[in-house]
């Protein structure tokens, strides 16, 4: 009786053991879920020091998906059954493509000398060195694409323009064409003078934006027309008088500066999982 008592002990033991090991990475799982988490971090790390000339960067919409996988590497360090090798080979492309964009572009800052004058925003007010400056970053991305479109050929391609326009603290002409275009953009103006005036600015910077966007939008629509699996979206900002980042060697600046008058172009480029 004493015998069987210690061999059915034996047995279970031997299953509890058998339980564990099964449920624990293997070195090589361990490994990779490691650099995963390590390679996450470096990248938000690379992200973090880019989006400091520029917080409204697209990048930052890439923060988020990064952080989901830290939390994934996390879960499986404390439940190993969530290790999926198709689910973190799916990580590594989207990291590879972040840091791919990290070092394609830069995000393209037009400042008032080649951008809008005051009060205007049509394609036609775009001076021709700010035209130069677009047609360069749209060829880029043109480029890009296509040599991204050999890499993944069964994937499909997303781009996305997002721009952001700024203006300083100069106020609209009353009674002119651009705030009769303003009003029709708005559903009530402000009748204090200060809050109207920041109104006006904000959808003026907004139209600057959307101009911008637009031109390079139908740009790479003539130019990308060889490639069918790809879709381009827009994402447009207009933060009228909010102040630009602005580098700590700059000087302050004034209420109509006019490096407040910019207008900020970031693409990115991915793949469609």
């Amino acid at each position: 009786m004493k015998f069987n008592i210690i061999q059915t002990s034996n047995i279970i033991w031997l299953i509890i053991l058998t339980t564990v090991a099964c449920s624990n990475l293997t070195i090589k799982q361990e490994q990779t879920i490691i650099e995963l988490q390590r390679d996450t971090q470096l990248t938000i790390q690379k992200i973090n020091t880019k989006i400091k000339s520029n917080p409204e960067s697209i990048l930052q919409n890439s923060v988020s998906a990064l952080d989901n996988i830290l939390e994934y590497t996390a879960t499986v360090k404390s439940d190993p059954s969530k290790f999926s090798l198709e689910k973190i080979q799916a990580y590594i492309l989207k990291i590879n493509i972040v840091n791919e964009n990290m070092e394609r572009f830069s995000d393209l800052t037009l400042q008032t000398d080649v951008s809008f004058p005051i009060g205007t925003y049509k394609l036609e007010d775009l001076s021709k060195q700010g035209r130069n400056s677009i047609d360069k970053l749209t060829s880029k991305i043109h480029l890009s694409t296509q040599e991204m479109a050999k890499k993944y050929p069964h994937k499909q391609i997303k781009i996305t323009i997002k721009t952001i326009g700024y203006t300083d603290e100069t106020g609209i002409i009353a009674g002119g064409r651009l705030e009769q275009k303003i009003i029709k953009a708005i559903p009530q103006t402000i009748s204090n003078s200060n809050q109207k005036r920041q109104q006006y600015n904000q959808i003026l910077s907004k139209f600057r934006a959307s101009t911008l966007n637009q031109y390079v939008v139908e740009h790479l629509q003539q130019q990308l027309l060889d490639i069918k699996k790809i879709e381009i979206i827009t994402e447009i900002q207009g933060l009228g008088e909010k102040f630009p980042t602005k580098k700590s060697t700059e000087l302050p600046y004034k209420n109509k500066d006019p490096r407040r008058r910019m207008c900020i172009i970031s693409p990115f480029i991915e793949i469609i999982p």
